[in-house]
C-alpha cells in the first residue's frame, strides 16, 4: 500500500513538472523565435536599404545555425521578393503570416513577422518560420526518456528498501507467529519470542508478548499445584473414610493446615 501511495504522489509530481515545462517551453520557444527574428532585422537594415541583395542573404543564411528555422524570407515594401534563405515563401504563402508583433503557430510551425525600419521609416518585411512540432517531439522524447529513467530508478530503490524493511518488520512478526504456534500446540508458557531488543512498535509487541507469557506460566504453576493439593486431599479423605472418621474432618484444608485432626 505504501508502495502505491508513493508511486501515485511520483507520477502526479512528474505530470505537474511535465506540464510546466511544456507551457514554459511554448512560451519560451515563441521568445525566442521573436527575439531571433528582430535580431535579423535590425542586422539586415542597412542591406534593405541600400538594395544590397548579396548582403541581405548573407544575414539570413546565418540563420543555417539555427535548425528549427525553416525559412526566412526578406520582402521589399512593394511586396516583392528581396532575399530568402530555405524554402521559398510565395504570395499566398506570405499571406499566412500574422500582422507584425503577433506570432502565430500555425500547422506545427510557428509564423513571425518583423518589420524592417530605418529612420521610423519601413524599408523591408521579415517573414520566419520556425519547425516548432519537430522540435516539440524532441522535448516530448527528452522528457519521455527522463521520465522513464526517474521511474525505474524509483522503483528499484523502492523494491530494495521495501524488501530490506520489510525484514526488519516480518522478522519479528514470524517469530511471534511461531511462538504461538509452539504455545498453542504443546502448551508450553515457558517458551519466549527471541526478538532482538528494538525500541519501536515491534518491540514493544514483543516484550508485551513474553510479559503475558510469563504472567501466564506463573498462573499455570499456581493452578497445577493447586490442583496436586486437591488431589492430595482427596486421597485424605479417602482414608479418613476408610477409618470411619467423622466426615467433618474431611473439609478442604485451609492455609497453613494439613487438614488432618491433631
Amino acid at each position: 500500500m505504501t508502495l502505491l501511495i508513493c508511486g501515485a504522489v511520483l507520477c502526479v509530481a512528474i505530470t505537474a513538472l511535465f506540464v510546466f515545462q511544456v507551457v514554459t517551453f511554448r512560451s519560451r520557444f515563441q521568445r525566442d523565435t521573436t527575439t531571433l527574428a528582430v535580431v535579423i532585422a535590425n542586422n539586415s537594415t542597412a542591406a534593405m536599404a541600400f538594395k544590397d541583395e548579396q548582403a541581405a542573404n548573407e544575414v539570413v543564411g546565418a540563420l543555417r545555425a539555427e535548425p528549427t528555422v525553416i525559412s526566412a524570407t526578406l520582402v521589399q515594401p512593394d511586396r516583392s521578393l528581396f532575399a530568402h534563405y530555405g524554402d521559398l515563401e510565395n504570395a499566398r504563402a506570405l499571406a499566412q503570416f500574422p500582422s507584425p508583433g503577433e506570432p502565430r503557430l500555425e500547422h506545427g510551425e510557428l509564423l513571425v513577422t518583423q518589420p524592417i525600419t530605418l529612420k521610423r521609416e519601413q524599408v523591408g518585411i521579415l517573414y520566419l518560420r520556425s519547425d516548432y512540432r519537430h522540435t516539440f517531439l524532441a522535448l516530448l522524447s527528452f522528457y519521455g526518456w527522463v521520465v522513464a529513467g526517474i521511474l525505474a530508478v524509483s522503483i528499484s530503490l523502492a523494491a530494495f528498501l521495501s524488501r530490506l524493511l520489510g525484514r526488519s518488520i516480518t522478522t519479528p512478526l514470524l517469530e511471534l507467529a511461531r511462538t504461538a504456534t509452539i504455545i498453542g500446540e504443546r502448551k508450553e508458557y515457558s517458551v519466549r519470542a527471541d526478538v532482538s531488543p528494538r525500541g519501536d512498535e515491534l518491540g514493544r509487541l514483543a516484550d508485551s508478548f513474553n510479559e503475558m507469557l510469563g504472567r501466564i506460566q506463573s498462573q499455570d504453576a499456581a493452578l497445577s499445584l493447586s490442583q496436586r493439593k486437591m488431589e492430595l486431599h482427596r486421597w485424605d479423605c479417602m482414608g479418613v473414610r476408610a477409618r470411619h472418621i467423622p466426615l467433618h474432618f474431611c473439609q478442604p484444608p485451609e492455609p497453613g493446615h494439613s487438614g488432618l485432626p491433631a
